[in-house]
């Protein structure tokens, strides 16, 4: 069977500009090659638009595997903290854990 390769994000620089690209790493005669499946547009447009977390966030509906990251927040003291939508298994696992009491009985011991 053909290795089917990973699909990644990568970001190039042209000039001043960053670009974001999906890329497929393949291992070909024992090096890495990196092919360009889709170039999504200019790194600092798709981020003002919101284009790029519309797209990551349509994409998580399509697996179980994935922690969507809502909002990424510094507060005075420079400590960051986090909002979170748990989706798939552990959006379940979550649910059925809280209502089965789980969560009282690691309290109570």
């Amino acid at each position: 069977m053909a290795d089917r390769g990973r699909y990644v994000f990568r970001i190039k620089k042209s000039g001043e500009r960053s670009y974001i690209q999906i890329v497929e790493n393949k291992r070909v005669d024992g090096a890495v090659r990196q092919s360009v499946i889709a170039n999504l547009g200019r790194a600092d447009e798709l981020a003002a638009s919101g284009a790029l977390a519309s797209l990551l966030t349509s994409g998580t509906k399509l697996t179980d595997q994935v922690l969507l990251i809502n909002a990424l927040d510094e507060d005075g003291d420079g400590a960051l903290s986090a909002c979170a939508k748990r989706i798939g298994g552990p959006l379940l696992f979550g649910k059925i854990w809280e209502r089965l009491g789980s969560l009282m009985c690691l309290a109570i011991s």
